[in-house]
């Protein structure tokens, strides 16, 4: 939004769980947060630090660059679909923006699978042995493919 209106130094800060707002008047400026979760409460960096210290989190000036429009759009879906999955137990709910997000990045592993698992309790079987064979055909690390095989043998 701030780029359509021409406001210059606002960016998205891809800060561990969650997103600020960020803004720098110079790129010599100190970095202002805006927790926009948080009815905009403002932040400096030190605050942010603090806080990475309180979800565990160590961060380093990375954490604090721009984000490209695109991985504030899937950091997003992903809060959504979690919001959907775990908040409000209604994994059927999630099924939109796991489609959504697949369109940006066809190789999201995770959204994969848990698209997957959404089919399958939808009774979408056909769509749910689609993705399980695209996971076991590209064999993405940290799947434990004995039991995603014995999964996809399950399936009606």
């Amino acid at each position: 939004m701030a780029r359509r209106l021409e406001i210059r130094g606002v960016f998205g800060v891809p800060f561990p769980g969650q997103i600020f707002v960020g803004y720098r008047k110079t790129s010599s400026d100190p970095i202002l947060l805006i927790n926009v979760f948080e009815n905009g409460k403002e932040m400096t960096r030190s605050d942010a630090d603090e806080q990475a210290v309180e979800y565990g989190v160590l961060v380093n000036d990375s954490v604090f660059q721009p984000a490209p429009p695109q991985e504030i759009v899937i950091r997003m879906l992903r809060n959504l679909i979690g919001l959907e999955i775990d908040q409000k137990k209604n994994p059927l709910g999630a099924l939109s923006y796991l489609n959504l997000l697949l369109e940006i990045d066809p190789n999201e592993t995770e959204a994969r699978f848990q698209r997957a698992l959404v089919q399958a309790k939808a009774e979408d079987f056909k769509g749910a042995k689609r993705d399980l064979d695209w996971l076991i055909e590209k064999r993405p690390p940290g799947l434990d493919y004995p039991r995603l095989l014995q999964f996809r043998e399950a399936l009606p």
